[in-house]
């Protein structure tokens, strides 16, 4: 065997370049970002005490001791960095400041003049440059006095240097931890978990049982997914043996079976002819008759069924006036069928390519079912139309309930509502298995669907104009 590169050193190495990748974007964005994150948490503890001067009783507090607290709250060290102003006036003068903020507290050129966003709260700052010297000022009007703190900018400026100093510091001492265990978890990962490669899959999903020819290459792979490969296409191939034998067992006693079935069939019925009209031995040769025809139906069923798991179902194309043949259909059912209320809304001169026969024996499938699942006195309603380049055919009929597990099931063979088989509704539970194989082969579909209050439709739909 020839050597192969290895999907576990190529995904283990891809982990390792993606980790690595993200440990520099993760480090650039930090640097990039935290300036403005450590900015936020000043101005948030900025706007913490100025909301507490606002709530509290601040009246017995002497400037000192509002300094105090305020440097304590934003952390800066330096007692000469803050400046603290504080006027007292009457409530009644609350709004109206009786100072002009700022240059009545601090003389110089104001450079910039904002509100703090708290309307209710009598919050303004400003920026000051005095002496050389830009602060930042905050003014707080509380119900007795007005306080006025200033910064100076280089004390802020230092912060924020102290805190991104440390941050750096700490992502410099956590982050190869961090690499070092992203790469140990790399290697276990790359070690247990080798996902199976996207030609696989796509295998998996185009696998029908009607062609299980197709193969998977292993060429160019990784050595890990050769023996799967091989292991897959074994498996394809033995499903494919196994398939071909049922469906050929299927199709081989079908052919078998009719023969014979039809030679009975016509001796029965020359003996029922032959027999006294009437007569016990005549009744009973009637119901061996009747089985012999469910014998015959179930066995032409059958090798239809067998032809389409082969992809075999060979169609007879000819142009058929899918309105006539419909309308001929219901006024037989509403003449034989005289306890129900057959309705039909059928659009004339509807046209479609396909095997007369095989269309022929859908349509009876579905109206044989709709008479068979119905209820007393109850109704089927016919509906045929052409909309958008499409045949759309449907049978609704009212119905016993039907659980969501028989509603999965419909179209399953030998499955029948009548889970019993006790044969009180006549079936064998492979009408609608061969309808749907002949919705197929006319490049369509067929959908079953019962609604709230039990009306069960079941429609067929197909392109009118087929592809080359």
């Amino acid at each position: 065997m020839k050597n192969r590169r290895s999907f576990r050193l190529r995904t283990f190495i891809t982990f390792v370049a993606y980790i690595i990748a993200m440990y520099f974007v993760n480090y650039l964005l930090a640097a990039f970002f935290s300036h403005l994150e450590i900015r936020n948490i000043y101005e948030k503890n900025l706007l913490s005490i100025h909301q507490k001067w606002l709530s509290a009783d601040e009246k017995n507090s002497s400037p000192t001791a509002l300094k105090s607290e305020f440097l304590d709250t934003v952390r800066i060290a330096k007692s000469d960095d803050v400046l603290m102003f504080v006027s007292e006036h009457e409530a009644s003068s609350a709004t109206t400041a009786k100072k002009k903020f700022p240059e009545d507290y601090l003389p110089g050129e104001v450079i910039a003049r904002r509100k703090s966003g708290q309307s209710a709260s009598q919050i303004q700052q400003a920026t000051v440059l005095s002496k050389g010297m830009t602060w930042e000022m905050t003014e707080v009007i509380t119900p007795t006095r007005t306080i006025v703190s200033a910064v100076n900018k280089i004390a802020i400026d230092r912060i924020y240097d102290e805190l991104l100093a440390i941050r750096q510091q700490t992502i410099k001492i956590v982050a190869p931890i961090v690499l070092l265990i992203g790469i140990l978890i790399s290697w276990l990962m790359t070690t247990k978990m080798l996902a199976p490669t996207r030609k696989i899959q796509v295998a998996l999903q185009n696998l029908d049982s009607r062609d299980l020819s197709s193969r998977v290459s292993s060429e160019s792979e990784d050595r890990e997914f050769v023996e799967f490969i091989d292991v897959f296409n074994n498996m394809l191939a033995k499903l494919e043996k196994n398939f071909l034998q049922a469906s050929r067992f299927s199709s081989d006693a079908a052919h078998e079976l009719r023969t014979p079935l039809t030679i009975i069939q016509g001796h029965v019925e020359r003996v029922i002819y032959e027999s006294e009209p009437g007569s016990r031995m005549q009744m009973q040769l009637t119901l061996v008759a009747d089985e012999i025809q469910r014998l015959t139906s179930i066995t032409q069923k059958l090798l239809l069924l067998s032809q389409a798991d082969a992809g075999r179902l060979q169609l007879d194309l000819e142009s058929l006036n899918v309105s006539d043949s419909l309308d001929e259909l219901a006024s037989d059912a509403k003449m034989f069928e005289s306890q129900l209320r057959i309705t039909s809304k059928i659009e004339k001169k509807i046209l479609f390519d396909t095997d007369k026969n095989l269309f022929q024996q859908l349509l009876n499938n579905l109206l044989t079912n709709a008479l068979k699942y119905n209820l007393p006195n109850g109704w089927i309603h016919i509906v045929l139309s052409a909309q958008d380049g499409q045949l759309k055919l449907s049978f609704s009929n009212p119905s016993l309930p039907i659980s969501s597990a028989a509603k999965a099931q419909v179209f399953e063979r030998f499955y029948r509502v009548d889970s019993s088989h006790n044969r009180e509704v006549d079936g064998t539970g492979l009408g609608l298995s061969l309808c749907r194989e002949i919705a197929l082969a006319n490049s369509g579909k067929l959908s079953f669907d019962i609604d709230e209050a039990n009306v069960v439709t079941v429609e067929f739909t197909a392109p009118l104009k087929r592809a080359a």
